[in-house]
């Protein structure tokens, strides 16, 4: 048999058996699938491969390439590596059999002669003359370095990493593999999550990350090769190699979020572990990612377990630049270059008690002005067109949406986002099941499983502080000692870290706090501070209030209404807005309609074109003041007795008689504070457990420290501000501590 005829031969069958392999197993792989504890692996479906029985692109690139076409030093090698590149693991392991059997079927046919050797005629064709034993040795390493990353991978990133799909997994691996091959280090390859990470976060959907320069070569595109080299790939070739196999990465093309690539949903922290440190990991996991939204997180929003992904997609609706540039068109203007700079309307907007803003109504006067839904299917189907990205049909956003009660029909706003009592109600309930947490501010501190504080109390991380319009949760003091302190709140516009005093902290103290938060806003929630800067409470004054109280036997009080005074009584109090009672409907009674509650009125009647209306006015917001009821006693009048006539005595004189005046109540005004500080009662899991190689105790973390430690556990994912921080408390690159005298301030 002529040796081309035999090299058609083996094409054949290597053709043949993925078809078969396709249509009747319908896997291509079966080694890198985590299988149990020991670190058995098995394979999934090949990057490319169809059913239909049509040849993987890559694999057709490398059977149809001819290197004899090539020319240069090295060509060889160079052929072999790039042929390896182009295959995944599946292919490896496919034409490593096929070669094999190929191999063992030619000795079989071998006639021989008696000297035990082959005519050269009759010589069966070397895989070598087109460099497939080469290839598959090579191939062979870089199969054996995956199973290693593989099994580090797993060691080194637990759930986050488990939580991708498989053959995302694969590709990671695979990636990874090709840089130790090349010669990077191993710390080199245990970034390079995060980088392609980065990467998806950067690019747009079905964006490339790669471009031809022509002859067929294709190289990263400038942005993503800067991030590959900031995670260490140092040499061209790694970068090489790795633009030819991104280029052949389908899910990285289509996606730009890594939620997209998980086959479950992630978390960076463990639900209902009551511990400090998973209580500050889940409560930093939002800033900058949750628009405040009155009333949300309420009607049972606040009990769901794990991060709604709704919330991030509802706040990315809300523009984050004052000005947009359009084309004159567009605008309606007309400019000499032929762009207009359009103000855009929902900057530094929410949906608040009045003056709201949101992506679907615009602007309104009230705040819930959206739908009334009585199923998550309604509220899906309400969203479909907003949340294109996330399909929320999928089971492992349904089993977290479903703790919500829809049996009343609740507002749609209220699973868009949380506010301030809503999110500090999810926060306690992701690190306990004893506790459902769940009430309007001024009532916070009086559930169960909260003890109150005095005034004047140290506070420390985990600890809350609310009053009637408002509550927020403490990260941990500015300094040992000190009597300042950066909180995370849920705020209008969005969530982010804070700072809360008492009246005799130092200046430099707060205003190191107000730097601690600025720049965690940054690096976190990618949050302009100029835009939102951190709001700044004094826990003295901050919940005071005038009151009249009136001095009978009740000592009724009511609110004076008067502004306070003083160097700090509102300093810092921001756009806070008082809560209603609990956020659920009223109970109906038996036989009657059930009656909305009175923060989520909707109108009879849609408002016309280009109009709005507040559907509740301003006043129905505010708590009404304790009504005053004067007990009046009114003397009934006796009726006269009946007296048998007798004859008239001598008559005595009458006394004169004075009429008593009613005694006027007296009252007087009062300044009163309605701030509550108070602390978890069942106490937490790590109080005395060191939380790092420092062995120090993370409730006696500053909150500098405490925020350091807890973006060490972040996902790249989930700071938001990564690319862009240019802070200098925090080294971006490392995550970590950077090299200054920042804290000697």
């Amino acid at each position: 048999m002529d040796k081309y005829e035999k090299k058609l031969n083996i094409l054949f069958h290597v053709l043949e058996f993925l078809i078969l392999f396709e249509v009747v197993l319908g896997v291509t792989a079966y080694f890198m699938m985590p299988k149990d504890n020991a670190g058995s692996v098995a394979g999934t479906a090949a990057k490319g491969d169809v059913a239909s029985g049509e040849l993987p692109e890559p694999l057709e690139i490398i059977i149809e390439a001819d290197p004899e076409e090539r020319s240069g030093e090295n060509q060889a090698e160079e052929e072999v590596v790039q042929r390896a590149i182009l295959l995944n693991p599946a292919h490896v392991e496919i034409l490593g059999d096929l070669m094999q059997e190929e191999r063992d079927g030619e000795e079989q046919q071998d006639p021989g002669n008696d000297e035990g050797t082959v005519s050269e005629d009759e010589a069966a064709p070397s895989v070598s003359d087109n460099n497939w034993d080469e290839l598959y040795e090579y191939a062979s390493e870089i199969r054996e370095l995956m199973i290693a990353r593989h099994a580090d991978n797993l060691a080194k990133r637990g759930d986050i990493y488990g939580a991708l799909e498989a053959d995302v997994m694969d590709n990671i691996d695979f990636y990874e593999a090709l840089l130790v091959s090349s010669g990077e280090s191993e710390d080199t390859a245990d970034r390079f999550y995060d980088a392609y990470e980065r990467i998806l976060a950067t690019k747009e959907q079905n964006e490339s990350v790669v471009e031809e320069t022509g002859n067929g070569i294709c190289s990263l595109k400038e942005p993503y090769r800067q991030i590959l080299e900031e995670s260490g790939v140092s040499s061209d070739s790694s970068i090489s190699r790795l633009a030819v196999a991104l280029s052949h990465d389908e899910r990285l093309l289509a996606n730009n979020d890594i939620e997209a690539l998980q086959g479950s949903h992630y978390i960076p922290y463990e639900i209902g572990l009551t511990t400090r440190e998973n209580m500050m990991t889940a409560a930093m996991s939002l800033v900058g990612k949750v628009r405040y939204v009155w009333g949300g997180g309420h009607s049972g929003a606040s009990y769901i377990k794990g991060i709604n992904p709704v919330w991030e997609q509802w706040e990315r609706l809300y523009p984050h630049e004052a000005y947009s540039t359009v084309s004159g068109d567009e605008a309606g203007e007309v400019s000499a270059n032929g762009l207009a700079r359009v103000k855009n309307e929902g900057y530094r907007k929410c949906i608040k008690p009045s003056g709201s803003w949101c992506p679907i109504h615009g602007r309104v006067l009230g705040s819930f002005h959206g739908e009334r839904i009585y199923s998550l299917d309604e509220y899906i189907n309400a969203r479909s067109e907003l949340f294109e990205s996330i399909d929320l049909k999928d089971p492992k956003y349904r089993e977290m949406l479903s703790t919500v009660d829809y049996t009343d029909g609740v507002n749609a706003h209220v699973l868009d986002g949380l506010d301030c009592s809503g999110y500090m109600s999810w926060v306690f309930n992701q690190i306990t099941d004893k506790y459902r947490v769940n009430t309007a501010a001024r009532y916070f501190t009086d559930q169960e499983c909260f003890w109150e504080l005095p005034m004047g109390s140290s506070l420390l991380p985990g600890d809350i502080f609310a009053w009637e319009k408002h509550i927020v949760g403490i990260v941990g003091k500015v300094r040992d000692g000190s009597k300042a302190y950066v909180t995370v709140e849920e705020t209008p516009n969005v969530l982010r870290f804070g700072v809360a005093y008492y009246s005799d902290a130092s200046e430099a103290d707060i205003n190191f706090g107000t730097k601690i938060a600025e720049e965690a806003n940054s690096l976190i929630g990618g949050i302009d501070p100029e835009a939102e800067p951190p709001h700044v409470y004094c826990i003295n004054s901050v919940g005071r209030k005038r009151v009249t109280v009136y001095d009978d036997e009740q000592g009724i009080a009511v609110e004076d209404g008067t502004p306070l005074s003083g160097d700090r009584a509102e300093e810092g109090s921001g756009e806070i807005y008082p809560e209603t009672e609990p956020l659920t409907p009223e109970t109906p009674e038996e036989g009657s309609e059930p009656v909305p509650p009175a923060w989520d009125v909707l109108p009879d009647s849609e408002p016309a074109a280009g109009e709005s209306f507040s559907h509740i006015q301003e006043e129905a917001f505010e708590e009404p003041a304790e009504e005053i009821i004067e007990e009046i006693v009114v003397e009934e009048e006796q009726p006269a007795e009946a007296v048998e006539e007798a004859e008239p005595a001598e008559a005595e004189p009458v006394p004169e008689v004075t009429e008593e005046k009613p005694k006027k109540r007296s009252n007087h005004v009062e300044v009163v504070n309605t701030t509550r500080i108070a602390y978890f009662k069942d106490g937490f899991l790590d109080e005395d457990v060191p939380v790092d190689e420092s062995g120090k105790l993370l409730k006696n973390m500053t909150a500098y420290e405490v925020i350091s430690h807890t973006i060490s556990r972040l996902p790249i994912s989930f700071l938001d501000g990564y690319d862009t921080y240019k802070g200098s408390l925090w080294s971006r690159e490392k995550r970590s501590v950077s090299d200054n005298n920042a804290m000697k301030e």
